[in-house]
């Protein structure tokens, strides 16, 4: 079985809301006469509050990232989560915004080589994004349907890339649009929902009983502890919420765009951004809160846990288990699959629960229709690959094809360049997505991501300017990903153990951070700053 069951009506919504954003693509088919306009948006008058909202959503990335922590972590989460938010969207967003490597995107600044591979590796991270989304949003309608990739992804997908060949950047930025005030209308609903079904004011008591059936000291869920233990935790925490500034680089085109007159005016679409993020934590956290009432007459509990299909694809079941057996559910969040034998007695540890499921169960908890899970992944899903995507092809095509391939300066041909490429990346993407859908799991993923990320947003704030630097740090990289031992991910030379991604991802991240400082102390001693 899945999660949900699918019906006509539910059919009907979904070509409902891929018509609208059809619809506001091939209203912008005209619109775009030049390359500029198609890829940056040059000609186009957008009202700032417009611009505002656009740069106030986010993807489905951020939303299963933020959402899990908040399951696992409880209230801790949002209140690591947003003074870690407000000084990274402070400092690397106004970074971003000021990035001389980014700013052949919009003019035709000529670029150093240190520049240049600043944008080839941006490109690059942001086209591992796309396909990271792509397997995430493969992997949710598989366990939530029992859909293939073939009828499902791959049909979105061709949606997602026709409305952005027909549209453009500046289509993408209203549906943008759209994505932020329908998915924060379903989630702010869900948020209520959950938080009434829970009864007002029990949601600290909740989590104190959670906590304590998890054989965890009562205030675990609760209480943010103030000692030497949470620094790893506040470290990945705020090196997460850099990561989701730089994950959404079609910001810094609309700042842009806006002019510097608007910038009081953008503080605005921070203000959306955290409260969107908050939703998407306190998801988590209502899954985790959510008492499971599903208790039988004989004695026995109803758990839901993730199991094998016939087919071999990994779905859900609802077990009886006796309800004096301790760790049986943290809320609702469902428990991992067993890897031997899907009837052996529940785990009490507590990476043993599938964090990453909690807010889609939650959010079918809340409103049971499908379409309304449909509808959110959908509307996050376009987020995050436009945003990769349109990026990918705006550095490709503004920062390389134009000032070095086109001899001729015909704009037209940079205009079909934009359009070629652009299927060119989706299809790569497309690929890497299913190989990462094929062999590694989700939690992985978002570790790379935030790893492959981290020499970006160094180098955004400012802690070298030579490439070499850059490119020793990805080779390491790279390197280090390939010999690791970690449980439940391949490796080609495991050479490395780690117990787990976690400890993995705590050494990656301060060590990058320190080879960065290093590099750039060097740097300024040698006098090689300008190169």
């Amino acid at each position: 079985m899945h999660l949900l069951n699918i019906t006509n009506l539910d059919y009907i919504m979904m070509t409902i809301l891929l018509g609208i954003i059809a619809i506001i693509s091939y209203g912008f088919r005209r619109k775009n006469l030049s390359s500029a306009d198609y890829l940056v948006m040059q000609n186009h008058r957008v009202n700032t509050l417009m611009i505002c909202l656009s740069m106030g959503g986010f993807g489905l990335i951020e939303f299963l990232l933020l959402s899990s922590y908040g399951a696992y972590a409880g209230i801790p989460a949002l209140c690591l989560f947003i003074p870690c938010f407000i000084v990274a969207s402070y400092f690397l967003g106004n970074k971003l915004a000021e990035s001389s490597s980014l700013n052949s995107m919009t003019s035709s600044v000529a670029t150093n080589i240190h520049q240049r591979v600043m944008l080839i590796c941006y490109a690059l991270f942001m086209l591992i994004s796309a396909s990271i989304a792509i397997c995430v949003m493969v992997w949710i309608l598989k366990n939530l349907l029992g859909w293939e990739f073939g009828n499902s992804t791959l049909s979105l997908l061709g949606v997602v890339l026709i409305c952005l060949l027909i549209g453009g950047v500046v289509s993408v930025l209203y549906n943008q649009i759209l994505v932020l005030i329908l998915s924060s209308l379903i989630v702010a609903v869900v948020v209520v929902i959950a938080y009434h079904d829970i009864g007002n004011g029990n949601l600290i008591a909740n989590l104190h009983n959670v906590a304590t059936e998890n054989k965890l000291s009562a205030n675990h869920f609760t209480t943010l502890p103030l000692n030497y233990s949470m620094l790893p935790q506040l470290w990945l925490v705020f090196v997460s919420a850099m990561l989701m500034v730089l994950i959404n680089p079609l910001n810094r085109i609309k700042s842009v765009k806006s002019g510097t007159e608007a910038k009081p005016k953008l503080a605005f679409s921070k203000l959306i951004q955290l409260l969107v993020l908050c939703l998407f934590v306190l998801t988590g956290i209502l899954a985790l809160a959510t008492p499971s009432s599903s208790s039988l007459s004989d004695g026995k509990r109803l758990v839901t846990q993730q199991t094998r299909l016939e087919d071999g694809s990994i779905g859900f079941v609802v077990r009886a288990v006796d309800s004096d057996t301790p760790s049986l559910a943290r809320g609702i969040i469902p428990k991992q699959m067993s890897n031997s034998n899907d009837m052996e007695p529940i785990d009490s540890a507590q990476n043993s629960f599938d964090y990453i499921s909690a807010a889609m169960v939650m959010v079918k908890h809340s409103l049971p229709a499908a379409f309304v899970s449909l509808f959110l992944v959908i509307l996050l899903f376009y987020k995050s690959v436009t945003e990769s995507l349109a990026f990918v092809n705006i550095v490709t095509i503004q920062s390389f094809y134009v000032p070095r391939f086109n001899k001729t300066g015909d704009d037209l041909e940079n205009l079909w360049a934009a359009r070629v490429f652009l299927f060119a990346y989706t299809a790569v993407a497309i690929c890497i997505g299913l190989v990462f859908y094929k062999f590694f799991d989700l939690y992985y993923l978002f570790a790379v991501l935030l790893v492959l990320g981290l020499p970006l947003i160094l180098n955004l704030l400012g802690l070298t300017k030579h490439y070499i630097v850059n490119v020793v740090a990805y080779i390491v990289i790279i390197a280090s990903l390939l010999i690791l031992n970690i449980s439940n991910v391949p490796s080609l030379l495991p050479l490395i153990k780690f117990n787990d991604i976690f400890s993995y991802l705590n050494l990656a991240t301060l060590i990058i951070t320190g080879y960065y400082v290093l590099s750039h102390l060097i740097i300024k001693l040698i006098g090689r700053d300008s190169l």
